[in-house]
């Protein structure tokens, strides 16, 4: 779902479903950080991206 919701532009969504995950208990691994990450970074979001890395790195770093 994250990858098509990114394939369409629609990282609002994606990075929303990512915390929705969290939430539930499911955490997103690095693959799912890095396809929403990844996406944001070719369509020039840098500033998002970044703070995704970031809470990405944190929350790699509580398994």
């Amino acid at each position: 779902m994250i990858h098509g919701l990114c394939k369409e532009v629609l990282f609002e969504e994606a990075v929303a479903l990512l915390s929705e995950m969290e939430g539930n208990g499911c955490l997103p691994d690095a693959v799912t950080f890095e396809t929403v990450i990844r996406a944001l970074f070719e369509k020039d979001e840098n500033d998002m991206a970044e703070k995704l890395l970031r809470e990405m790195r944190v929350s790699q770093s509580q398994k």
